[in-house]
């Protein structure tokens, strides 16, 4: 049905992990070998319940976009603006053009029961190997501890003219993912 989202990959963090990747051919976290193809124009991705091993502010959440199953860490072609609220602090305007190789989906990572980070995103033009690819992001995280909510919205662009097959999803280096569900869905032409 056209306008509709179906499932293409999954994976559900079962024990800590440094990274999940959706997508990505035989790399992918889920084990199915799925690709981000041309099958659909558009693809969604959700990420709820995420819980960091530990937490706190250098604690995020990143992204990065997948050639061929392995991530590209090419710098200077990931370009992003996102407005970050802050409930605790003042809100802010980022804008990055150049020596970024991720987008930061969130600067917090959940550590304690109750606390979790979740997002969504729409991946444009990613199985385009003519042009660049972007995405749209929404990004909440939540912490008790000090009563603050972080929420991101913005969007990025990888210039490069790739084909991008999927997406990592990882946490700063010191820290894994002990749960969290990742999604990956294709919007029906």
């Amino acid at each position: 049905m056209a306008g509709a989202l179906e499932i293409v990959d999954e994976y559900n963090v079962t024990s800590a992990v440094s990274s999940v990747i959706l997508g990505g051919g035989s790399s992918g976290s889920s084990g199915l070998n799925v690709s981000i193809d041309s099958t659909y124009d558009t693809y969604f991705v959700t990420g709820s319940g995420i819980v960091h091993s530990s937490g706190g502010s250098g604690q995020g959440t990143y992204l990065r976009w997948t050639v061929s199953g392995s991530e590209d860490t090419t710098s200077n072609k990931k370009q992003w603006a996102q407005r970050a609220m802050y409930s605790d602090t003042s809100n802010e305007t980022r804008f990055y053009t150049s020596n970024y190789t991720e987008l930061t989906l969130q600067d917090g990572g959940a550590e304690a029961p109750g606390e979790n980070t979740c997002f969504y995103l729409y991946l444009n033009l990613f199985a385009d190997s003519t042009r660049g690819s972007a995405l749209t992001v929404h990004s909440v995280f939540d912490q008790f501890d000090g009563a603050r909510v972080h929420s991101r919205l913005g969007g990025a662009l990888d210039v490069t003219a790739q084909a991008c097959d999927g997406i990592k999803i990882f946490g700063h280096s010191t820290t894994t993912f002990n749960a969290g569900t990742f999604r990956l869905f294709g919007l029906a032409n």
